[in-house]
């Protein structure tokens, strides 16, 4: 009785400033959730689009030490015609390994840094045996695909840290799995046969660890272009933009297959070993080159669409808001 008394004893403006603050309280809360949500989803996404923008520096070192192993290969099996080249190489390493630890200190993580200083670590350790001459070919090899896993190790953990793992959406997801896990290991797996196979030429001479080893390296090949293959056509399917891309890939893969023929015929599957090294380097090397240019522009389409999306979620939330305090 007391409330209704005084109710009906306010004057009309402050009834009508009350019935206004409880529209504002009813529409603020919303409002407040909805704007909670949007800015979080804005931030994701613009995670995602700082942790994609590493990937440049990642594959350009990827490369670099690819190419460094395989040298390497060469020059610890007797090849001194490619000192030079290997010396430089080592350059281009430590170049584009200090270009891809300031790319990931924009990440701001401490365990991602910590991963970063030990990938450094092994590096320094494996470049300097390989110029001291104080490992052989094989135990090179080794450690320079250690250091190539930890460099894989630290992309992963860059995505994570950025939320790539954890795209919500499937043509990005999809994309992202192609560009940023199965291509990076398939052309780890190309380079692999370059470098193995170079060793084994150089040396002219094939032992059952490098048989087991390439034997093996052209079967998970084949493993990894399927599902290479597989993502794309995923993101595809979710995205008719992205079409293009499975028909570039195929024409990468086609490549990818007939080096691993050529490998299983020439150095395999004969006990002469006939295949000039420069000419296995070569056609690998352009091989690899091909992947990465591919690469390129797989992520540079994952960057079209994801900065889209950041476009597309930023324009809903300040347009929504603004309908919302009207």
């Amino acid at each position: 009785m007391r409330i209704s008394y005084i109710i009906d004893n306010l004057s009309l403006n402050i009834k009508l400033l009350i019935l206004a603050l409880l529209a504002l309280i009813a529409i603020a809360v919303p409002t407040g959730i909805y704007v909670q949500s949007a800015n979080q989803a804005v931030f994701n996404t613009a995670l995602e689009l700082k942790g994609l923008h590493t990937d440049d520096a990642f594959f350009s070192t990827l490369k670099a030490l690819q190419q460094h192993r395989g040298l390497a290969s060469g020059v610890l099996n007797g090849n001194a015609q490619q000192a030079a080249e290997l010396r430089d190489k080592a350059a281009e390493v430590d170049k584009f390994l200090a270009s891809f630890r300031q790319e990931l200190a924009s990440l701001e993580s401490a365990e991602l840094n910590e991963s970063v200083k030990a990938l450094l670590a092994k590096w320094a350790a494996t470049k300097g045996a390989v110029n001291a001459k104080t490992i052989d070919a094989a135990t090179s090899f080794d450690d320079h695909d250690a250091v190539i896993a930890d460099l894989n190790k630290v992309l992963w953990e860059a995505s994570a840290v950025s939320g790539l793992w954890y795209d919500p959406e499937v043509a990005s997801y999809h994309l992202i799995v192609a560009s940023l896990d199965y291509s990076p290991k398939l052309i780890e797996l190309v380079a692999q046969l370059r470098g193995m196979g170079n060793g084994v030429l150089v040396a002219d001479t094939l032992n059952e660890k490098q048989h087991k080893f390439l034997t093996s390296n052209i079967a998970n090949t084949k493993v990894y272009r399927e599902n290479l293959l597989l993502q794309l056509v995923a993101a595809s399917n979710a995205n008719s933009d992205l079409s293009v891309l499975v028909t570039g890939a195929k024409a990468q893969l086609v490549a990818v297959d007939e080096l691993a023929s050529l490998v299983d015929q020439e150095i395999l599957s004969t006990r002469d070993l006939t295949l000039d090294p420069k000419s296995l380097w070569s056609k690998s090397t352009v091989i690899i080159d091909g992947l990465l240019e591919f690469n390129h522009s797989a992520t540079e389409s994952l960057h079209t669409v994801m900065q889209k999306r950041l476009n597309r979620l930023e324009k809903n939330r300040n347009i929504t808001v603004a309908f919302l305090l009207l």
